[in-house]
């Protein structure tokens, strides 16, 4: 009984405490607001860990913790739209990468529940000044064309970098479907002088014909699995006796328009057959990974 009640004591007191400081008052300080000007000596009221009121006047309502913050400057967090934190810690110890899992296709992955909370990278982004995080289940390389990697890895998730777990952390769990659109892969010409030492051993050359062939076969496997997805769609919308299908139900939001699908292109080829599949399928795209839109731009604010 004792036990007990000192178990519940100690609940108590750490409930209080983690209430106390989620509610505080910066005080004095030079807020930058980033939608307008700067204010100089002004205070943020934080209730339960949300910003209740900036300005000169912020006041809480009731005895709060005052932080005094003559000096210094207050910005908002920055948010990083793209990053593998919590999933990779050291890249040369695979033990600790959780992120390109096998298989084209795996949209029924999300990210967020493979995070771990206690990555050494976590406190060292947040020291920076980012607070949140689109953590993707894959590579933000953009393309693939016959590389490692999924065409479709998962389920994007926007996530605090705050919190003992990953629920703790957990802002929006599926927010968008990340797919990488198929590029076409040809050969770098480094390396390539062991063809002239030794030209019976040397690996063939891969022409410009067969690396298009092999990016439209990636494509072709994207559009045969929208097709199908898009029939398993329908027939449970018609109350069919059907197979359950974890990757296609995952897909069903995409589908619907209620989740983007967040297609990573880096050139302007790319970024073009991504837009006209895109149309085609009325799907919500984001564009991510962009490095050479070329003269896609005049397109991409059309839409």
């Amino acid at each position: 009984m004792r036990i007990a009640r000192i178990a519940c004591l100690t609940a108590a007191a750490a409930a209080l405490m983690a209430a106390d400081n989620n509610t505080f008052l910066l005080r004095n300080a030079t807020v930058h607001p980033v939608s307008g000007p700067a204010i100089q000596n002004a205070s943020v009221l934080v209730v339960d860990g949300k910003i209740a009121d900036i300005g000169p006047k912020a006041a809480p309502k009731g005895k709060v913790r005052i932080v005094e913050a003559r000096g210094l400057h207050v910005y908002p967090g920055m948010i990083d739209s793209g990053s593998p934190i919590g999933l990779a810690e050291i890249a040369s110890v695979r033990e600790t990468v959780d992120t390109g899992e096998l298989g084209d296709f795996n949209p029924q992955l999300r990210a967020l529940i493979a995070v771990n909370p206690s990555s050494e990278h976590i406190p060292v982004v947040r020291a920076n000044g980012i607070t949140s995080v689109l953590v993707t289940p894959g590579s933000t390389g953009g393309g693939r064309g016959g590389a490692a990697g999924s065409l479709i890895s998962g389920q994007a998730s926007l996530m605090h970098l705050d919190g003992w777990t990953w629920e703790e952390m957990e802002i929006r769990r599926g927010a968008a479907m990340q797919m990488a659109w198929p590029v076409i892969q040809m050969p770098r010409g480094r390396g390539m002088d062991i063809e002239a030492l030794l030209p019976g051993l040397a690996p063939r050359r891969t022409t410009f014909a067969e690396a298009r062939r092999n990016q439209q076969q990636q494509v072709q496997k994207i559009q045969d699995f929208f097709d199908a997805a898009r029939r398993y769609q329908k027939a449970k919308a018609a109350g069919e006796a059907i197979q359950p299908d974890l990757r296609y139900e995952a897909m069903i939001p995409v589908l619907e328009g209620r989740q983007p699908l967040m297609i990573f292109a880096a050139r302007e080829r790319e970024i073009r057959e991504a837009l006209d599949f895109a149309a085609r399928e009325r799907l919500k795209i984001v564009l991510a990974g962009v490095r050479r839109p070329g003269k896609t731009l005049e397109d991409i604010a059309k839409r």
